[in-house]
């Protein structure tokens, strides 16, 4: 009977452990040097129960980092929420996914989209478009420099003769 009671003791144990190891919510405080805290519900007084702080969940080749409201996991084996790992969750309401194309990889941000699909690479901005691909290289919209001289479609040439003569650089 006494082995009964103590496997029975060890069930409830991994349970509880089992149900501590992934925790999903949203990310509630930022702070660029000690990370997130994730809101996972209510506390017993119906106040916002907060993880400890998490850090970034970045490589040191890379840095996007978390927005408040976005969807996270924290997976604990131990159960224990300060030993956890913080990973990145889905799209949810309010932070929807910046693209509908599942054949294009996007990252928009700040004010900037960067598109990678086949083969091609794109880059917009305020009105201008940057497109590299097999293609070449195509600029639309704004101005056109090369080492602070205008190279764009409305650019000027300096020595200009008429005639079959070719004109001379363009002007500074």
């Amino acid at each position: 009977m006494d082995s009964l009671v103590g496997m029975k003791i060890d069930i409830e144990m991994l349970k509880s452990v089992l149900g501590q190891s992934l925790k999903v919510g949203t990310v509630a405080k930022l702070d660029a040097d000690k990370g997130y805290r994730i809101a996972l519900g209510e506390d017993d007084d119906g106040d916002e129960f907060l993880s400890p702080w998490m850090p970034h969940p970045e490589t040191s080749k890379s840095s996007v980092p978390l927005e408040e409201g976005q969807t996270v996991g924290i997976i604990a084996p131990s159960g224990d929420l300060s030993q956890g790992v913080l990973i990145r969750g889905g799209y949810s309401k309010g932070k929807e996914s910046p693209n509908s194309d599942l054949a294009a990889n996007v990252f928009k941000d700040a004010g900037v989209t960067v598109t990678v699909k086949s083969g091609a690479l794109r880059i917009e901005t305020n009105g201008v478009t940057v497109v590299i691909s097999g293609s070449g290289f195509a600029v639309e919209g704004g101005g056109v420099t090369h080492n602070g001289v205008n190279i764009g479609d409305d650019h000027k040439h300096t020595d200009v003769v008429a005639g079959p003569d070719l004109t001379g650089p363009p002007q500074g």
